[in-house]
């Protein structure tokens, strides 16, 4: 999954499988076990660090603050582990966050059973999170004494994913106008906090800047109101927008009323008289006919009946 950093404090979820990703977990193990137990670089960073590795980065604000990782164990298994959270940030349950994603995660690619070599003062933390001591041996891991557990992951592990529109998301500027439209339906910001919302503009991510010219949907063509044809760039924005939904197995997704790329009810005409007609965007219409159902963001509690009965 493809995140950025948020704004306004809140804690973003961001799955790091890219370098600069990585980077972020690797800040925080510096700065939290590193400098703070005195371990060894050549001990915090291992065998299991690498391209292979998945890693779970907590942000705020864009700022790393937490962490964990998985690998494969062999077997079926994913190993977790490295869940290390910045000594400010501790208290607010942001390393069973972490650790939440990391099943989510790992049960999507397939994994049904996770373990962990938990330090012996962290056994009932990894009890909370439903793992289990699978031996009362206690073992030295580094400085820690630590014992095993694992945990069966089950369906309820996977979260189910919503690709939304970037504008409703908030976080980064990317309307026409340089305006922002964040939307605000308190089960929209719950499944934002959740780290259930995919966002993505196809506008930007088809090459366009912001702002740019308004732009239409005139029959298969999408032309902006100076009078360039800007199909090509729309087009790859809503590919994009599929490649994501499928990357992602996405439940459904939330877009942007009335918008030539994610309008799902309503289209401004292509007069640029102001004058809607019933339609629907360029990237929404290649959603759907990729089997995708599309909300429009005054249909929230639709949709949110729509995700219980997913469940």
């Amino acid at each position: 999954m493809k995140n950025d950093c948020t704004v306004n404090n809140e804690i973003e979820v961001m799955r790091g499988e890219e370098e600069w990703q990585r980077t972020g977990a690797y800040s925080v193990r510096i700065e939290g076990m590193n400098r703070q137990h005195h371990i060894p670089l050549r001990e915090e960073f291992d065998e299991h660090d690498g391209p292979g590795t998945k890693y779970i980065v907590l942000l705020d604000d864009g700022y790393p603050v937490a962490t964990c990782r998985f690998y494969d164990a062999g077997e079926g298994v994913a190993n977790a582990g490295r869940i290390v959270v910045l000594p400010e940030y501790r208290g607010r349950g942001l390393g069973a966050k972490a650790v939440r994603e990391a099943e989510r995660w790992a049960y999507e690619l397939g994994f049904r059973t996770i373990g962990v070599d938990s330090r012996v003062v962290a056994v009932g933390f990894y009890e909370k999170l439903g793992f289990h001591t699978v031996s009362p041996e206690v073992y030295k891991s580094g400085p820690f004494d630590c014992k095993r557990m694992m945990k069966e992951l089950e369906k309820e592990d996977a979260m189910l994913k919503i690709l939304t529109s970037e504008c409703l998301y908030g976080g980064r500027v990317v309307r026409y106008d340089g305006g922002e439209v964040p939307e605000t339906h308190p089960t929209f910001l719950k499944w934002k906090e959740e780290g259930r919302l995919i966002p993505i503009c196809p506008e930007v991510f088809g090459g366009l800047p912001t702002p740019r010219p308004d732009s239409q949907r005139q029959g298969d063509k999408v032309v902006a109101c100076t009078g360039g044809d800007v199909t090509e760039e729309y087009t790859k924005g809503a590919l994009e927008a599929v490649r994501l939904a499928k990357e992602n197995n996405v439940a459904f997704c939330i877009m942007k009323q009335d918008s030539p790329s994610c309008g799902s009810k309503f289209i401004y005409d292509g007069t640029f008289t102001d004058t809607k007609i019933p339609g629907q965007g360029l990237a929404v219409e290649m959603l759907r006919d990729a089997g995708f159902k599309v909300f429009a963001e005054e249909d929230i509690d639709e949709a949110a009946k729509y995700l219980e009965e997913l469940l």
